[in-house]
């Protein structure tokens, strides 16, 4: 059966069709949304293939009440050597943005065959692809992040054996070049992988002693080891190393967090519901601490879940069920969270976020009328609320997936609800 649905996925793409999901006519969103997601959209591949389904993808997208993504603009595919061109991809995922309303987080990056060997030989090469293609899209991207994960141990991204300070020096070139083609673009200093081994803080302070943040406006990460709560020391911990080195406010974007999730019961760690949890939660805790703003990655699944899967084998294709979406265009309970999320954030703005007990309690206010809200997760924290509705303070409550009547809820209902996001207005 696995094998009879990737033979039928193959030829869907090699048609040009795409998994049948009526997504319906897009919403009118706001420009300043803060949720975003990774798509990969660019990407063209005989095995995973988001390219030749890209249209139903912004569609997706649209229709989580989001309207931004990040997608690789790649070095190796674009401008590989000093003859080579190639747009084709770029140009048509460009046009069909513009006609979606969809943003575009443009991923600078993608090292060319050979780079590995010797970084300091391809700096001409790199000033030539940077300005064509921040020339050539001036019009509808207006957001690029230079470089995806090069403090990686396995040297994807950027050989290991290079410093910090030469990928400082491709950093501050592509800056100063985007700058000079767009006054007005929001620049990131590529995201950085945060696990231990990685050493983030230690690679980033290497970077700002280089003077890289003198040609960005923000910094972009990957927390993906620092889930709700855990996200507001890491937070609190990089703002206070930007301070040492710039006065200026910098933003601070998380480019990628997710949790692969499967329908079954055989993997506890990598279910639905902790896939939608962890998203909801961390994207709260980034934007009641001053984040700028929160890319989920990512949009579909890579594969079909093989039901018959053992955890030798799941933990070795893990990687393909980050999707907010299964490979069937499918929606998870976490896509349905975020288009809940995404809903509510854009009328509201933080005021402050309180951690302690057993969870967190993030209030807020309405933009428009001023009125207060809640966001907690935890049993205790819970309770607090409950008894401001018996004060009549409160009258309404509600979780991703349904409305809560308050009227008829009990104290002791609320345990039940522990791990859950609540909305209280």
């Amino acid at each position: 059966m696995q094998s009879l649905h990737k033979t039928f996925v193959l030829l869907g793409c090699i048609l040009g069709l795409s998994p049948v999901q009526n997504w319906g006519a897009p919403p009118n969103l706001p420009d300043s949304l803060f949720i975003g997601v990774c798509s990969q959209i660019t990407r063209e591949s005989k095995l995973y293939d988001p390219y030749s389904v890209h249209e139903e993808m912004l569609d997706a997208i649209n229709h989580a009440n989001l309207n931004f993504t990040r997608t690789g603009f790649k070095w190796r595919v674009i401008h590989p050597s000093q003859t080579e061109w190639d747009w084709r991809i770029t140009d048509a995922i460009v046009a069909s943005t513009r006609v979606k309303k969809v943003k575009i987080l443009a991923l600078l990056g993608g090292m060319p065959d050979g780079f590995a060997e010797a970084p300091e030989t391809y700096h001409g090469l790199w000033v030539e692809f940077v300005d064509s293609v921040t020339t050539r899209y001036a019009e509808d991207i207006f957001h690029w992040e230079i470089w995806n994960e090069p403090n990686g141990r396995s040297g994807k991204y950027w050989p290991q054996d290079a410093s910090p300070e030469t990928f400082a020096t491709f950093v501050i070139e592509a800056g100063n070049i985007i700058r000079e083609n767009q006054p007005d673009a929001t620049i990131l200093l590529g995201g950085l992988t945060t696990g231990k081994k990685a050493m983030p803080f230690e690679f980033w302070t290497s970077l700002f002693e280089s003077g890289v943040l003198k040609v960005v406006d923000g910094i972009a990460y990957h927390p993906y080891h620092y889930t709700g709560a855990n996200l507001i020391d890491f937070n609190q911990r990089l703002t206070s190393l930007v301070a040492k080195y710039t006065s200026e406010k910098k933003q601070f974007w998380i480019t990628e967090y997710g949790l692969p999730a499967v329908d079954s019961d055989k993997f506890p760690n990598f279910t639905f519901d902790k896939q939608s949890k962890s998203i909801v939660k961390s994207i709260l805790v980034h934007w009641a601490t001053g984040g700028t703003k929160f890319f989920i990655y990512n949009l579909w699944d890579k594969d079909e879940f093989d039901s018959n899967s053992n955890e030798k084998d799941f933990r070795k294709h893990r990687n393909y069920y980050f999707g907010l979406l299964e490979n069937n265009m499918s929606p998870k309970p976490s896509y349905i969270a975020v288009k809940w999320l995404a809903g509510l954030l854009k009328d509201y703005e933080p005021m402050n976020i309180q951690s302690g007990n057993d969870g967190v309690l993030i209030q807020v206010k309405h933009k428009e009328t001023g009125k207060l809200g809640y966001f907690t997760w935890g049993g205790k924290t819970h309770e607090d609320l409950y008894k401001r509705h018996k004060e009549a303070v409160l009258t309404k409550c509600q979780s991703s997936q349904v409305p809560l009547n308050l009227d008829k809820l009990k104290s002791s209902d609320l345990k039940t609800q522990a791990e859950n996001v609540l909305f209280w207005q």
